[in-house]
């Protein structure tokens, strides 16, 4: 599979560097407002616009959200497996082992990888994600379940909307497709920006941890997500959005659980910083495995 490396890491890098640089230069910037435009408008038109009339059969969309699952249930046996040898705590620690920057990140590198199919595929996986993390990683957080969360995000009800449009063959009007593409085209720049506030504005108290624990969760969402993918049979662009998803940095959204429910929050800041820089330099060597 042919692409230009340089393609897909420079529009990442300058766009999440402008968003690092905005902040550093003490520019104000509605992180909060921007993550709720995000969520509740940008994204739930990008997936429907993306899914709805997609080339991607609704069968490869079902596979990917069941390559998520797989993936997230694989990291949480393993993180449940640590934390009784090690002592780690999981409160803190497994919603930023086990979820990851599926979103800003994620589907960024998915589509500068592989085109339109690889967003469309990438939305999969990262709707699941979501879920996962509002749900299984919240309640692990706060030491309480609910639901609600999930029920109230928008996104949610877009994919299966989208799901149930796409399986039916419904066409909307090309007045309704140019209105949704055009505002769902937002979404990436902004996240991507967003992540650039989001680690000017993060503060470390130590790298030790955070070094050690960004590391195993790159190698092992890397190991994991290439089982899961052989496990499936899955090749091509298909094999490729599964191994970059599993492998991408902790997802920001862990760092404001655990500020929320002060679960370490030093820490898993840390983490957001280191995961996300080594996932930076690591790229090339994930877009070559996941290409081949």
């Amino acid at each position: 599979m042919d692409y230009d490396l340089a393609t897909v890491i420079a529009p990442i890098m300058a766009t999440v560097g402008a968003g690092y640089i905005w902040t550093q230069a003490g520019r104000s910037f509605d992180r909060a407002g921007s993550a709720e435009l995000i969520a509740t408008v940008a994204l739930p038109c990008l997936v429907v616009a993306k899914l709805v009339g997609t080339p991607v059969s609704v069968l490869a969309l079902g596979q990917m959200m069941l390559a998520a699952v797989l993936v997230i249930v694989s990291m949480t046996g393993l993180v449940l497996a640590a934390s009784a040898l090690t002592g780690l705590s999981l409160r803190a620690f497994l919603q930023p082992l086990v979820f990851s920057n599926c979103g800003n990140v994620g589907l960024s590198v998915c589509y500068l990888a592989f085109g339109e199919a690889g967003l469309t595929l990438g939305m999969s996986y990262f709707v699941l994600s979501s879920v996962g993390i509002h749900t299984i990683g919240a309640a692990v957080t706060s030491g309480r379940a609910s639901w609600r969360q999930m029920l109230s995000t928008p996104v949610v009800w877009a994919m299966l909307l989208a799901l149930g449009l796409a399986a039916a063959d419904v066409a909307l009007p090309r007045w309704t497709m140019e209105t949704l593409t055009l505002i769902g085209d937002i979404a990436i720049p902004l996240l991507l920006f967003s992540l650039g506030v989001s680690l000017a504005q993060l503060r470390i108290v130590g790298f030790g941890l955070s070094i050690v624990l960004s590391v195993s969760k790159l190698v092992s969402g890397l190991v994991i997500g290439l089982a899961v993918a052989e496990g499936l049979g899955l090749t091509g662009i298909d094999r490729g959005v599964v191994v970059l998803q599993a492998s991408m940095p902790v997802a920001v959204f862990s760092y404001v659980y655990a500020t929320r429910y002060q679960a370490r929050p030093d820490d898993v800041a840390g983490m957001v910083v280191v995961s996300t820089l080594l996932t930076f330099a690591a790229l090339p060597a994930l877009l070559y495995v996941a290409t081949l």
